[in-house]
């Protein structure tokens, strides 16, 4: 039996400092972690924390709702929401009670890239919360009750997001953006896949996916490494090991040209829109280059420049935002808003406009000063509380991004320069080769959107 420990020190912000009212890139600390690889293959960091009795726990599985089938949207999703409805000995109720009873919290979900089981507890109760934890993971009952009940649930959500325009134009720009790829699959699924799904296929992807070498446990908390890992063996040592999945898919195909999809709401008084393009993967060399770069353009809020041009100088929106998505493969670059229809036009050429700017010429000195003042700033704060050290572990664990990462974070965003801030700009942002979605009533933007591109128009009811 392997039980090699491995004290390493990852580069890791100070989480402890719950009472530190600024911390800065010059008061980082780096605390140790231990690291342990069970003989099933899980996984397990424990980074210590004793300022305050309480442990976090977070059991990452490395498969998300990308490997969803494709006529089977929303299963990843279902399958996690699951998992706390019911074990072989607990039903709902009772695993509420239990967890209310010692005053902490258990959850699990799913997103892209992975799913994940989790668990807040006083170190006093660890015992009950990794029991907790572990129980829902390995003897979930899928019970048919549950299933439908949380089927309701889910199909209900997706009904009222029919009428939101916030949520049909995120759907559609996903759809038209990724095509058959994966990431084009709405996460929770679409009325018609989440109907269709049956418990058979709930049980076979949890069998199949919820496997322990592919999965790693993170306990970061008041607790110590030697006393904790006897106690996840006992609890997780007899998970089977299973394959991990193959999660090589074909490569989302670039846009070529403009293209402009029209979703026709007729009452509606505004339009939502989305621009963008195909952006980068987690693992790209210019990652940081582009964390930048994005904050400039669209992503600092108020001192953004689409916020200072296109809301404040020329007042054609309330908000609008940049960002690039970086996951396993290849996400999206996006710019998002919403304007009034009579403005719609308007605010796409400044958005244009904006695009172009940032890539023909330098950013002023005073604005990457900022943003990287402003990472110094808001980084640290990701660690404030255990669950966010967890989150940001895993984060680390998931894509494989190297135990310096975090340690490196804010000296790699201190070195981008300015010609970087364009590099990036020129080869990730091609305004010549976009997708724009709007979803707006259709009589008053038609004309307005064709000087952008080649129209296709969808009525609401089609979709």
């Amino acid at each position: 039996m392997r039980n090699k420990t491995i004290i390493f020190v990852l580069g890791l912000l100070c989480v402890f400092a719950f009472a530190t009212q600024t911390v800065t890139a010059a008061k980082l600390a780096l605390p140790p972690m231990a690291e342990k690889t069970l003989p099933n293959g899980l996984k397990i960091i424990v980074a210590e924390n004793h300022e305050q009795p309480v442990v976090s726990m977070r059991l990452l599985i490395k498969v998300g709702s990308s490997l969803d089938p494709a006529d089977k949207a929303g299963l990843a999703n279902l399958t996690a929401g699951l998992l706390r409805k019911g074990t072989a000995t607990r039903d709902a109720n009772k695993i509420s009670q239990e967890i209310d009873f010692i005053g902490g919290s258990l959850g699990a979900g799913s997103d892209l890239d992975a799913s994940y089981a989790t668990s807040e507890v006083l170190t006093k109760h660890f015992d009950k919360g990794l029991d907790l934890l572990s129980d829902i993971v390995l003897n979930p009952a899928f019970a048919a009750a549950e299933i439908e009940r949380l089927r309701k649930q889910t199909i209900g959500a997706l009904m009222q997001s029919k009428d939101d325009p916030n949520s049909i134009v995120d759907e559609q720009y996903k759809k038209y953006l990724f095509g058959d790829h994966p990431y084009g699959k709405p996460e929770s699924g679409t009325i018609e896949s989440v109907s269709s799904l049956t418990r058979d296929d709930i049980v076979g992807f949890w069998q199949k996916n919820y496997i322990p070498n592919n999965s790693v446990l993170f306990v970061v908390g008041d607790v110590k490494p030697e006393e904790v890992f006897p106690k996840i063996e006992a609890s997780l040592g007899a998970w089977k090991q299973g394959a991990p999945p193959d999660m090589k898919f074909a490569a989302a195909k670039p846009a070529s040209g403009i293209k402009v999809i029209l979703i026709n709401k007729p009452d509606a008084t505004q339009s939502s829109v989305k621009i963008g393009n195909l952006g980068i993967d987690r693992y790209n060399p210019d990652i940081f280059n582009c964390r930048v770069m994005n904050y400039i353009l669209g992503g600092g809020g108020f001192v953004s420049r689409m916020m200072t041009e296109i809301r404040q100088k020329r007042g054609l929106t309330y908000d609008i935002n940049t960002q690039f998505s970086y996951n396993r493969f290849p996400g999206e670059f996006t710019i998002t808003t919403y304007t009034r229809n009579d403005s719609t036009a308007r605010a796409i050429s400044g958005i244009m406009e904006q695009l172009n700017r940032i890539r023909d010429t330098d950013i002023a000195p005073q604005e990457l000063k900022e943003t990287i003042s402003f990472y110094d700033g808001i980084f640290p704060r990701q660690f404030e509380t255990l669950d966010q050290v967890a989150n940001q572990l895993s984060t680390v664990e998931l894509y494989s991004l190297g135990k310096d990462y975090l340690a490196g974070y804010l000296d790699r965003i201190a070195k981008v320069t300015a010609i970087d801030v364009r590099s990036v700009a020129q080869k990730y942002i091609d305004p010549k080769n976009l997708l724009i979605v709007v979803v707006g009533k259709a009589d008053d933007v038609r004309e307005m959107l064709k000087q952008f591109g080649p129209v296709t128009e969808i009525e609401l009811s089609d979709l």
